[in-house]
């Protein structure tokens, strides 16, 4: 069974803003990540999942 980091949703959330402040507006996740609420994409803005695993917690 895959192994699922928790905090997913801030470590998606700070690499969004890593993406707007750089000016790239762009981002990659990685791994397998566990997702404990909603997620805010801006517009114009690119969200790559490179060989990524999300699962929703429990109870979201």
């Amino acid at each position: 069974m895959k192994e699922f980091q928790k905090g997913g949703a801030e470590q998606i959330a700070f690499l969004i803003r890593q993406g707007i402040e750089n000016g790239t507006r762009t981002a990659t996740v990685c791994g397998s990540w566990e997702i404990d609420r909603a997620i805010r994409i801006p517009g114009d803005f690119t969200l790559i999942l490179d060989g990524c695993h999300l699962r929703m917690a429990e109870g979201v």
